[in-house]
């Protein structure tokens, strides 16, 4: 197996704990998301042994930030509506949607799976999904595709589904806070045969899926750097994701050949607002409803404000450092009427002002050209014609004051680039072939929505992926992790003096190890239950070798075979408390 970085992790580490525990499993999933959680109770399910790693010290990932929106055609949902629809149409508003940046067949395997997903959920997790409806805040399919399950106790409704699930099956491990750093590989065939990582207690674990590791660790929008990396100008953007949602899969499956596709895709949305605590948030301030305008830091309108969400948010992008103001009057705030707006104008952290040209001096504009750019706006609609950018219906001018401006930015939920996968989630790796035993879901997946991603299926595809990574992942071939693979491991030990316990022939072994300059220097048998002529003469020649080869991958002693292992496992326990 390969090592090298957990030797180098060990050498960071400068403590005396260097964990050298290992766990098998048929299935390990890395990510407890919307993907990884569906695909842990898919994989169970089905009988397998699952062990799922989340870094995390809760589950859930995205759906723990969104109520959990979900979209599939062909339900029984909708045909009790009378509305007719397929996953055809559902490709088809997709593709669009994603400006034809996909895999065609990706997309297409996803809007298969996404009608048997809502099924499942309200089959098989109890979530209630009673219409199909349009959803406003994005660009609107060709007919009513998307469904709004209720909050249960302030949670999504589709984790609440999730986590009651998770509770049924005896057969999956879940560690949390614990970090998966990077794919372990068989060293002859590549083949990724499990995970190491970092547990709750600091200690480096191997985790082993014999048939398979399912990465579903989600997106990178929390990972600036990576962001940067990859699209121009995000540094001036908000972005409100999952705290775990740091590339981290990214990075791994880049290390073993993935390919990865799409990554300057992420999606913005005109609503971040900063709030009086410094904190982003997503305001939906949408006066361009009702006749409010975009105006940039220079006082000027820049787009028509009632373009596509698409176009204003390329717009938005393209401002000096993609601010905006969304400006708006007393008659247009009345028509508005939001609750939520209404208290941030009470409150003064939408801005206000008695005349345009005070408005602009509190947010930084030029308050000449900002009543310039009014004085014109208002000519328009008296004329009927917006002679810069078509807008229509031009009917409601801003002269009714108190005059208010919101200060936004793009904000970011989610990334739209990962790993190239095949069209049974095998990963894909950079030469084109399939990297054995790999496979992926989810958030980290590229390819699947393009530029742009349609309501619903930001939390529908990593289901739906997660299940069918889950059922591929079963059909594969088991790679059997031995004995000598789980203990070949060399030790980079802090000096000092360690005392370990393990189960051996009888009873326990307990025994104290000695490292001195790094290297063991020796061992002592404190007690064991072992028979005395047998025992003696074995554990004298394990402490030679062990001293020897300064490491675990040592021969055991035959006609001892129980107390030679105890005693490796002894050695083990010492160095991993």
């Amino acid at each position: 197996m390969k090592k090298s970085l957990g030797l180098i992790l060990c050498i960071l580490f400068l403590v005396p704990q260097i964990a050298l525990a290992s766990a098998v499993a048929d299935v390990v999933i890395v990510g407890g998301g919307p993907a990884g959680l569906a695909a842990a109770v898919e994989a169970a399910s089905a009988g397998n042994h699952v062990i799922l790693l989340e870094k995390m010290p809760v589950l859930g990932g995205a759906l723990l930030y969104t109520g959990g929106t979900v979209s599939g055609a062909g339900t029984r949902i909708q045909e009790a509506q009378g509305i007719e629809d397929s996953p055809k149409l559902h490709f088809l508003d997709s593709i669009v949607e994603g400006d034809f940046k996909v895999d065609p067949e990706l997309l297409m395997l996803y809007c298969n799976l996404a009608g048997p997903t809502i099924e499942w959920l309200i089959d098989e997790l109890g979530v209630e999904i009673t219409e199909a409806v349009f959803a406003p805040e994005h660009t609107l399919y060709s007919v009513p595709r998307t469904y709004k399950p209720a909050m249960i106790n302030g949670k999504a409704a589709v984790l609440h589904g999730l986590l009651e699930k998770i509770t049924e099956l005896d057969n999956l491990d879940i560690q949390l806070s614990t970090e998966a750093i990077k794919l372990v590989q068989d060293d002859l065939t590549g083949r990724v045969v499990g995970v190491l990582a970092v547990n709750e207690e600091g200690r480096l674990v191997d985790f082993y899926g014999q048939k398979g590791v399912i990465l579903a660790t989600g997106g990178f929008a929390n990972n600036p750097a990576m962001l940067q990396k990859h699209a121009e100008g995000a540094e001036n953007w908000f972005m409100i994701a999952a705290p775990g949602a740091t590339g981290d899969g990214h990075r791994m499956a880049r290390e073993v050949g993935a390919s990865l596709v799409n990554m300057e895709y992420i999606p913005t949305y005109n609503y971040g607002f900063e709030r009086a605590n410094g904190q982003a948030s997503m305001v939906y301030v949408r006066s361009e409803l009702f006749g409010g305008l975009y105006i940039n830091q220079d006082g000027k309108r820049f787009v028509n404000e009632l373009a596509t969400q698409k176009e204003r948010e390329k717009a938005l992008r393209d401002q000096p450092n993609s601010i905006m103001f969304e400006v708006f009057d007393e008659e247009i705030r009345l028509a508005n009427n939001r609750p939520n707006i209404n208290a941030l104008c009470e409150s003064g952290e939408i801005v206000s002002a008695n005349t345009v040209e005070e408005l602009a001096l509190k947010v930084g504009m030029n308050p000449s050209v900002f009543a310039e750019t009014i004085r014109t706006y208002n000519q328009y609609v008296d004329n009927g014609v917006d002679k810069d950018f078509g807008k229509q219906p031009l009917s409601v001018k801003l002269d009714t004051p108190p005059f208010y401006a919101a200060k936004l930015r793009p904000l970011g939920l989610l990334t739209l680039g990962g790993v190239k996968i095949d069209l049974e989630t095998r990963v894909v790796s950079t030469e084109g072939s399939v990297i054995p035993g790999l496979f992926a879901a989810g958030e980290l997946l590229g390819a699947v929505h393009g530029t742009h991603i349609s309501s619903g299926n930001g939390i529908t595809a990593p289901l739906a992926f997660g299940r069918f990574a889950a059922q591929m992942v079963s059909k594969n071939d088991s790679f059997v992790v031995a004995d000598s693979d789980i203990e070949s491991i060399e030790l980079v030990l802090a000096d000092g003096t360690f005392t370990g316990k393990a189960p051996g022939y009888n009873g326990d072994i307990c025994l104290e190890v000695t490292v001195k300059q790094g290297k063991i220097s020796g061992i002592k048998v404190l007690s064991h239950n072992d028979t005395p002529q047998v025992a003696e003469s074995a554990l004298k020649t394990m402490s030679s070798r062990v001293i020897e080869a300064n490491g675990l991958n040592v021969d055991t002693v035959s006609g001892a075979t129980l107390t030679s292992k105890g005693f490796l496992n002894a050695i083990k326990d010492a160095f991993a408390q």
